[in-house]
């Protein structure tokens, strides 16, 4: 069939109308971070891949077609580099953090009114959830929680919050300012928790 509609004009890889796929010859280029070190192989259709050396000292194989396109131009160090100068690191990565903090200070100072209309909010909420019975034992609890979030910020350099496990504003159910609806976690994590209640949460 594809002899007869002319796609193929040999019929076999032993017939002397055949030819191997030409590959252009880029040893000692460079693309991007890459250089091209040595042609490794062909696969089956057709692709030439090549040994590439990365500026950042690693050797690495891909297709001459997505390098010379510039879809690949490093060994993979390039998107790290970005993700860290961006703050889209690893959780827990100083960087990540400070990336988060400066976005929020940005956002706060261009929305004043709503940053004072949440405190207010949640103030209010966290008032009508503390309970009357609560004795001098379990604020010391509750006061020792938020000396713990303070000492792990300081002691790593990660901002740690008090986290109320079930939430006092939860769409629906609310959780009180008890000890033992609180815990010490990483403020990132407590972030996008949000207002989420524990099954609620993947």
């Amino acid at each position: 069939m594809y002899l007869r509609n002319g796609k193929q004009k040999f019929c076999s890889k032993q017939c002397p109308l055949y030819t191997i796929p030409q590959r252009h010859e880029i040893t000692g280029e460079k693309f991007g971070r890459l250089t091209a070190i040595a042609y490794v192989k062909s696969t089956p259709g057709g692709e030439a891949i090549w040994s590439f050396g990365c500026d950042c000292g690693k050797e690495v194989e891909f297709s001459q077609y997505t390098v010379r396109t510039g879809h690949t131009q490093s060994c993979g160090c390039l998107g790290v580099e970005s993700r860290i100068k961006h703050g889209r690191t690893v959780k827990g990565n100083p960087n990540r953090q400070e990336f988060y903090r400066e976005a929020h200070r940005k956002w706060a100072k261009a929305n004043p009114e709503k940053v004072i209309a949440n405190a207010l909010r949640r103030s209010k909420a966290k008032r009508l959830r503390i309970p009357k019975w609560l004795t001098d034992e379990y604020w010391e609890q509750i006061r020792a929680l938020y000396l713990e979030a303070q000492r792990l910020t300081i002691e790593t350099g990660i901002v740690h919050h008090v986290d109320h496990i079930y939430p006092l504003r939860g769409k629906t159910c609310s959780g009180l300012h008890v000890p033992w609806n609180m815990r010490v976690m990483v403020g990132e994590d407590n972030l996008r928790k949000a207002n989420k209640l524990p099954d609620e949460i993947c």
